[in-house]
């Protein structure tokens, strides 16, 4: 859903610097369709059963991008192939994992991102009454009509700067296209103090059990490549894999970390990190 005090934290996605112009239909306090003109560079972004398509197409539509594209398609016709009831709300296990996650989560109240939120099943760890919830996805589903959301790109968060004091990633890291773009838009859009929290699937190789959880997931994204009918170098299921190594390098320029936790759903399935992090220069002492 869109309503106006949603529009006035929005910037433009193209010229990065632009606010946002609403002339949209209303319905109440809801902006329903229309489109979003940027007031400095006058590009427009369409806005369809109350969201705003704000992914920066002169960014999307460059080659460096194809690859991405065909992933997210691939990622859009399995997630379609899927039990309704999973696709709202997951499967048992991914539940199970995004409770433990919520248990993990330090969020007493403030404003909270959450990148790549799919339904955005996350915000029910939260209090309503003291926590404000956005979500954005470069592929809105049904239940985002639920709470504020944009279509959006994670390397181009639609936001102004400093304005949230939460931001989350669960999941999602790895469909991203460019991290370093993506980290230096979550620094821009946290707070000075603000903290992210991150929840990501880690391939770690310390003995048997690790080499089961990494050959049962290689198998598994075979098979769903196959489903969607698409060759893996150019449809992949992951745009990136990460072992702890590689996510501590991915982060640490940008983040510190606060606070560690691994997570196992089940024996075949891989390791799950979830992190705590902080701003460089705005870490706790």
């Amino acid at each position: 859903m869109l309503d106006r005090a949603t529009v006035s934290l929005l910037r433009c996605p193209s010229c990065r610097v632009g606010d946002l112009e609403p002339r949209c239909v209303e319905d109440g306090n809801l902006l329903v369709s229309g489109v979003l003109v940027c007031a400095s560079c006058r590009a427009e972004f369409r806005v369809e059963a109350g969201i705003p398509y704000l992914r920066a197409s002169e960014q999307e539509n460059k080659e460096v991008w194809d690859t991405w594209r065909h992933h997210i398609e691939g990622f859009a016709a399995r997630r379609a192939s899927r039990d309704p009831v999973v696709r709202s709300q997951g499967s048992p296990r991914w539940q199970r994992k995004m409770e433990a996650f919520g248990r993990f989560l330090d969020v007493p109240d403030g404003r909270v991102l959450d990148v790549g939120c799919g339904p955005g099943n996350i915000r029910r760890s939260f209090d309503p009454q003291r926590v404000d919830y956005f979500g954005a996805d470069p592929l809105p589903v049904e239940e985002v009509g639920d709470f504020p959301f944009v279509c959006a790109l994670a390397e181009s968060i639609p936001f102004r700067s400093g304005s949230f004091s939460t931001l989350i990633v669960r999941s999602a890291l790895d469909h991203f296209r460019d991290l370093d773009g993506f980290f230096t838009e979550a620094t821009r859009v946290l707070t000075s103090d603000g903290r992210f929290f991150l929840e990501q699937v880690i391939h770690a190789n310390a003995g048997v059990g690790d080499l089961v959880r990494n050959t049962a997931h290689f198998v598994k994204d075979v098979v769903d490549d196959l489903k969607t009918l698409r060759a893996r170098r150019s449809a992949p299921k992951h745009m990136h894999e990460f072992t702890p190594a590689s996510l501590r390098r991915a982060v640490e320029p940008f983040f510190e970390v606060e606070r560690m936790q691994t997570y196992n759903t089940d024996w075949y399935s891989p390791t799950q990190i979830f992190l705590e992090l902080r701003s460089r220069g705005t870490a706790r002492a």
